[in-house]
C-alpha cells in the first residue's frame, strides 16, 4: 500500500512537470512573439515615425473611412481609452482628423487625412509578411491547429475579454507561496 502511495506521488510530480514543462515552453514562445513585434514597432517608429499601434490605428481609420474610437478598439484589440491617446498623437501628426456627427453630436467620428491615407498606404502592415511567410511553410492543417490552439488559449486565459493592453501590464505576479516575482 505505502508503495502505491509513493507511485502516485512520484506519477504526480512527474505530470506536473511535463505541465510545467509545457507551461514555460509556451510563455517563452509568447514572449519571443511579443519581442518580435515590439521589434518591428520600434523600426516602424525609427523609419517612418510612427508605432505598431498608431499603425494599426491608422489602417483601421483609413479602411473605414469614418470610425468612431469605440469601433477602432474593437477592431484592433486595444481599450478605448488607448484608442483616444493613440489618436492624439495620430491627430498631432495630422494623419487624422476628428469630425462631430452632423446629427448626433455625442459621436465624434475620427477620419483619415490625405497625408494619413498616403503613409498607410507605403507602410508595411506589422509582422504581415514574416507571418505569411511562415505560414506559408506549413501545411493547411497545421494552420488550423496552431490557430485553433491559440484561439483556446485566449479563451481559458479568459484573455478575450479583456484589452490586448491590460494583458501586456508589466507587474508582480503572486504565487502560492505570496513570494513576489517580477515579469
Amino acid at each position: 500500500m505505502k508503495k502505491q502511495s509513493i507511485a502516485n506521488i512520484k506519477s504526480a510530480s512527474e505530470s506536473y512537470q511535463v505541465e510545467s514543462d509545457f507551461g514555460r515552453r509556451i510563455l517563452f514562445a509568447l514572449r519571443r512573439i511579443i519581442r518580435a513585434v515590439d521589434i518591428h514597432s520600434r523600426l516602424l517608429a525609427a523609419e517612418y515615425g510612427i508605432t505598431g499601434p498608431q499603425l494599426a490605428c491608422l489602417l483601421a481609420v483609413v479602411e473605414k473611412e469614418s470610425i468612431t474610437a469605440t469601433e477602432i478598439a474593437n477592431r484592433i484589440s486595444l481599450d478605448a481609452s488607448t484608442i483616444i491617446g493613440i489618436v492624439d498623437r495620430l491627430e498631432s501628426k495630422e494623419l487624422l482628423q476628428r469630425h462631430r456627427d452632423k446629427n448626433d453630436r455625442r459621436f465624434i467620428h475620427i477620419v483619415p487625412t490625405e497625408k494619413g491615407r498616403e503613409l498607410a498606404e507605403k507602410m508595411p502592415y506589422p509582422l504581415k509578411r514574416p507571418l505569411n511567410t511562415a505560414l506559408g511553410k506549413m501545411s493547411e492543417s497545421e494552420q488550423k491547429r496552431i490557430t485553433e490552439a491559440l484561439e483556446s488559449l485566449v479563451q481559458y486565459m479568459g484573455a478575450g475579454t479583456l484589452g490586448v493592453d491590460s494583458l501586456l501590464e508589466i507587474g508582480k505576479i503572486h504565487n502560492n507561496l505570496n513570494d513576489d516575482k517580477h515579469i
